[in-house]
């Protein structure tokens, strides 16, 4: 797919045009497995970040593009959970010296409306993926929260021996149920090249069992959720 034919527009492969989708770099991507739709946003630029971009649905059969909704032009992770519902993670920086706060935000795949926020630490998260089955989403940070300080968008830590952590939320709820230690979250590409970094985790529902980059790339971290 060509995205960028025209100013506010995005041209498909036969070279229709589809009024409403910004032009420029797509660098997220998933699919809805039980419609086989496929879903395309908008990664999060560096240090302030505001907005909201339409999302683009593909249909791969029809071979159209259309806008599916609103989503956060400050995402780091978009996932479907294969039954209706898209989800954005997403931290919104007002300032290169304010932490910002991550937020797991829904949609409707037909309607677009979207769910209620469910806010869920202080830092930018890195990474997202959805377990449908079981309604989970797994979030991944670089490091844990630390302290927050004006003057930097991450938070201090002193002592990380926990190095990158997961996430484990419960999207009914919306609460935290777990979080795992011990992984090494960094560039894997670069977070803009895409979506390097922002889709560098992926589950298996059957077994609650997931994996993503191991340190220095050179491996594949098997983890249980």
């Amino acid at each position: 797919m060509l995205v960028g034919a025209g100013r506010g527009r995005t041209r498909g492969e036969e070279g229709e045009q589809h009024p409403g989708l910004l032009i420029g770099t797509y660098s997220l991507l998933d699919f809805d497995t039980s419609t086989g739709a496929v879903y395309l946003a908008k990664g999060a630029p560096a240090f302030i970040c505001l907005g909201g971009v339409t999302v683009a649905r593909v249909d791969l059969a029809a071979r159209t593009v259309t806008g599916a909704g609103s989503s956060s032009g400050c995402s780091h992770g978009f996932a479907s959970d294969g039954a209706g519902t898209l989800y954005n993670l997403s931290a919104t920086a007002i300032s290169t010296k304010i932490v910002p706060n991550s937020v797991l935000t829904g949609f409707d795949e037909k309607t677009g409306e979207q769910g209620d926020p469910i806010g869920i630490r202080q830092g930018v998260p890195s990474a997202l993926a959805v377990d449908g089955t079981h309604k989970l989403a797994v979030v991944a940070y670089a490091s844990p929260a630390g302290t927050a300080y004006f003057g930097s968008q991450q938070g201090v830590v002193l002592d990380n021996n926990a190095t990158g952590q997961l996430v484990l939320i419960d999207l009914t709820s919306g609460t935290v149920v777990r979080t795992l230690n011990g992984f090494a979250i960094d560039a894997h590409g670069g977070p803009l090249v895409h979506g390097g970094l922002m889709n560098s985790l992926h589950l298996d529902p059957s077994t609650r069992t997931g994996w993503t980059y191991a340190a220095y790339d050179g491996q594949i971290q098997q983890f249980s959720y």
